[in-house]
């Protein structure tokens, strides 16, 4: 289940007395897009300046993950695990409170979304440890095209970033485990536009430096991670709950 302040989350439009894990993944962000707590979280992480991440013999030890990949680290032996070039994707990190242990994924496509959790919470550990989570990445990319039917003319919004961030809330919450969402900086939260007009992300990676908190997240727009050291930790590609989606 996904909750928000300690409550789980429910949408604006769904029937009294319903079950808060019967909404589906529109409403859900929908409702977590009008949270103010939540809002207010992605204002502080748009604000976090710029951070140049860099290793070597001097350089603190880092886990880079690339496009559709997770990583599973222990901070007894990484000081930095992060992603980056997220433009309609979006980051996933989750962290468990008991052991520190922390995961994150850079997830593209909806269809490694549930199996993608899979492979993250079976590294984690802790059936029922209270989990952080934080979305990050992915903007308002949709634009209305008009399409031709035997119906007629009609709108439809295309995009990425939406149907991926509805889908990641609703496995979230349709989970018996209990994922607390910290960060929220999705679509509209992490949307700015370009002198022509044209939308694009603000924030495009983070980084986790302190594992020992949960505001430790840290904005990456432009990120170099010239050594990765990633025979350090469990780094896997995210596989589709189905063979053949990928």
């Amino acid at each position: 289940m996904l909750l928000v302040d300690g409550e789980p989350v429910t949408s604006s439009s769904a029937p009294s007395g319903s079950s808060s894990t019967g909404s589906s993944g529109r409403e859900l962000v929908a409702a977590l897009m009008a949270n103010p707590g939540l809002c207010a979280a992605s204002e502080r992480l748009r604000a976090t300046p710029e951070r140049r991440i860099s290793s070597g013999p001097e350089g603190p030890r880092n886990v880079y993950v690339f496009q559709r990949e997770y990583a599973t680290v222990d901070p007894a032996r990484v000081e930095l695990v992060g992603t980056d070039e997220m433009t309609t994707c979006v980051g996933v990190i989750i962290r468990n409170n008991k052991t520190g242990m922390i995961s994150i994924s850079h997830m593209d496509f909806q269809k490694i979304v549930e199996g993608g959790f899979k492979q993250m919470l079976e590294l984690l550990g802790g059936d029922n440890a209270p989990f952080d989570v934080h979305l990050i990445g992915g903007f308002d990319d949709a634009s209305t095209k008009v399409v031709h039917s035997s119906g007629g003319k009609r709108n439809k919004q295309e995009g990425y970033s939406h149907p991926l961030c509805c889908k990641i809330v609703e496995v979230l919450h349709k989970s018996e485990q209990q994922f607390h969402l910290r960060s929220f900086c999705v679509l509209g939260n992490n949307t700015t536009t370009d002198s022509y007009g044209n939308s694009r992300p603000i924030v495009g990676g983070f980084v986790v430096s302190d594992f020992l908190t949960s505001e430790s997240i840290k904005a990456l727009i432009s990120t170099v991670f010239s050594t990765c050291e990633r025979h350090i930790c469990k780094i896997k590609t995210l596989k589709a709950v189905a063979q053949g989606n990928i």
